[in-house]
């Protein structure tokens, strides 16, 4: 299947990336990102992004109401928190 996640801004900071950008997503993985003034691929489904940012591979740390989801969240943000 393939997904198009267009006119969203993307932030990604393993690359130069922060910006207006669609986003290829192929099988379940970001395959491509496009310009919106590139030519667009043909796609399955299309979800626009319009004003909401997309940070593909960001990983949700809130904790949620189990107790070691609780736990590991604190755990993760005191070890961020030491710059470590």
């Amino acid at each position: 299947m393939k997904l198009l996640i267009a006119n969203g801004h993307l932030i990604d900071p393993s690359a130069p990336e922060n910006t207006g950008m669609n986003i290829l997503i192929e099988d379940g993985r970001v395959a491509d990102w496009i310009r919106p003034h590139d030519s667009q691929p043909e796609v399955d489904e299309i979800f626009d992004a319009s004003g909401l940012l997309v940070a593909p591979g960001f990983v949700d740390v809130r904790p949620s109401d189990s107790l070691e989801a609780k736990k590991y969240g604190r755990l993760l943000a005191k070890y961020w928190l030491r710059g470590q």
